[in-house]
């Protein structure tokens, strides 16, 4: 199963964020931030969010936990420069 596959069946599809036009708000801070994502996922409670860290740990992506994406620090965000695997923004506001 493709990792995208499983965290939809964790949280729903809906929760499951794909392309530009959907991750847009969450790729980008206010001063930081800009790079491309596999997905951004939204789990609802922690034990969601406890099966989502496993399903990317198991696949080798990065992982980028994002809470109100300020981008005043610039850890919440990718970078530009890009990675060495694909990166999972997991937003905690839902």
């Amino acid at each position: 199963m493709d990792l995208v596959s499983e965290l939809q069946k964790i949280v729903g599809r809906r929760h499951v964020l794909q392309g530009d036009a959907e991750t847009r708000r969450f790729r980008l801070g206010i001063r930081y931030g800009g790079g491309a994502v596999l997905a951004v996922v939204q789990p609802g409670s922690l034990v969601e969010m406890w099966r989502v860290l496993q399903g990317c740990h198991r696949a080798g992506t990065v992982i980028i936990c994002q809470a109100a994406n300020t981008g005043l620090t610039g850890g919440s965000t990718p970078v530009a420069e890009g990675y060495d695997r694909p990166v999972v923004l997991i937003n905690t506001l839902r």
